[in-house]
């Protein structure tokens, strides 16, 4: 008798653990890969998880899938989280720390999760929407060219990539004075990617400059002649008759170059490309630097010469925006 009653009870439990709930699958269907995957949504837990174990695709097919199911699907194949609506702080962990690259197909991810995906992959900060200090500095830490991605980055954050690696600087934009001062320091080199250096950077590294006293002007009665921007030289004539300069002369950091010959009509302008290509090189925040010009003209139909000259010396601090 007792013999009988645990026959009957062994096959009861047997068949419950191969039935499953609700008309789903069975363990045995599932582990066979022999099963109707349109089935698994009314399949046990423990079905379910054999199943995502097998392809983590399978989730597809279960509407709502249990916290540890979804976890057994990433863990799978991570990826596995596109197909998983609202996904647990624990799920999306477990899926960028296997593959940081998954952040993509989290709406809206934890905190945590921002970090983790940025501490693995800095470059996957490109796919967060505001991005504090911390994930930003997370980021560089582990690829300082992430900066590029980061369009407004806190100025620890530039100074950390800067530091790391000083080329960087090339990816930031208006980088601060301390921040070009830094790049510049560990590589004088990184002076090239800086678009509008500070007067403080170009001094220390030594730089050479092109930058004249814009504005500068001599004149008297029948001549004006001032220095425009983009290195332009305006001539302009307040007589009835043509001017003719024989020679204008721009002295420039202690060099002369010379143009020749040059007609202005009368109450007329005309413009020039300043002779003198010459650079400065900045040693110190005292370097001085001399500008001047030198002419000689005559008015037409008179056979008087007149002469211009004016020289000055100019602080390098002066010239530099």
């Amino acid at each position: 008798m007792n013999f009988k009653l645990l026959n009957i009870f062994t096959i009861i439990t047997v068949s419950t653990l191969f039935i499953g709930c609700g008309g789903g699958l069975t363990l045995q269907e599932v582990q066979n890969k022999s099963f109707n995957k349109q089935i698994l949504n009314n399949s046990s837990k423990s079905v379910q998880l054999i199943a995502v174990k097998q392809n983590s695709a399978n989730i597809v097919h279960i509407k709502n899938p249990n916290e540890d199911v979804q976890l057994a699907a990433v863990k799978n194949h991570p990826m596995a989280i596109m197909y998983i609506k609202n996904p647990s702080k624990s799920v999306q962990l477990a899926t960028v720390k296997k593959n940081p690259m998954t952040i993509v197909y989290i709406k809206n991810p934890d905190y945590d999760v921002q970090l983790a995906a940025v501490t693995r992959d800095g470059e996957m900060i490109k796919h967060i929407k505001n991005p504090d200090k911390i994930i930003q500095l997370a980021a560089i830490i582990q690829n300082a060219d992430a900066i590029r991605y980061i369009p407004n980055s806190h100025k620890t954050v530039q100074l950390a990539a800067v530091i790391k690696n000083e080329s960087i600087i090339k990816h930031i934009r208006n980088p601060d004075k301390d921040v070009q001062l830094a790049a510049v320091k560990k590589n004088k080199n990184a002076y090239k990617y800086i678009k509008k250096p500070y007067k403080e950077v170009i001094i220390y590294v030594n730089a050479k400059i092109k930058n004249k006293p814009i504005n500068y002007t001599i004149e008297d009665a029948r001549l004006t002649v001032k220095l425009s921007e983009n290195s332009t030289i305006t001539l302009l004539n307040h007589t009835d008759e043509f001017i003719k300069v024989a020679y204008l002369s721009e002295h420039y950091c202690h060099s002369v170059a010379t143009v020749n010959d040059l007609y202005v009509p009368p109450n007329g302008t005309i413009k020039q490309n300043a002779p003198n290509n010459n650079s400065c090189k900045i040693s110190s925040i005292d370097t001085e630097i001399d500008y001047g010009f030198a002419l000689k003209y005559k008015v037409s139909g008179s056979s008087k010469r007149f002469s211009l000259f004016k020289s000055e010396i100019f602080k390098v601090t002066d010239l530099i925006d």
